[in-house]
């Protein structure tokens, strides 16, 4: 049994986030630093309205350690409505290099993204360039696809 829970990210996980998308390691792949308004404009939409970016906090436990979001029109809209778009990361540099990312990925790729039943593949696109990403979602089980993409199928 898995240690990870997910749950709807809440508007009082919005302090939270900010901390996270701020972090170096976060920035640098998420568009840099970002202020608290921008954070609470872009994500208080997505908390009330989850049906394009659902978005989930990963739990270790009950320690609050990712961001996941789960897109069902972006980058997956080339493979048809059967597959969904994911987005991830670890909030906090102390728990980078552990597995902590690939695992939290595999176990919300089963728990969530595969619990649709509509959904027979997820779909991710890390830039080439992180080596940390392309790595972690390796070892989650995605496997390369065209375009710099990586795919997982149930």
């Amino acid at each position: 049994m898995s240690a990870w829970m997910f749950r709807p990210l809440r508007t009082t996980d919005l302090v939270r986030l900010h901390r996270w998308l701020n972090q170096p390691h976060v920035a640098c792949w998420w568009g840099g630093a970002i202020e608290a308004s921008a954070v609470e404009a872009k994500y208080r939409p997505r908390i009330a309205r989850p049906q394009a970016v659902a978005p989930y906090l990963g739990l270790y436990g009950d320690r609050p350690l990712g961001y996941l979001q789960l897109n069902r029109t972006d980058l997956s809209a080339g493979y048809g409505p059967e597959a969904a778009g994911l987005d991830a990361f670890l909030g906090d540099a102390e728990n980078l290099g552990k597995g902590l990312g690939a695992d939290m990925i595999r176990a919300f790729v089963r728990t969530v993204v595969f619990a649709d039943p509509n959904v027979a593949l997820c779909v991710v696109d890390p830039d080439p360039a992180n080596a940390r990403a392309v790595k972690g979602f390796a070892r989650a089980g995605f496997r390369p696809a065209e375009n710099n993409l990586m795919v997982m199928r149930r």
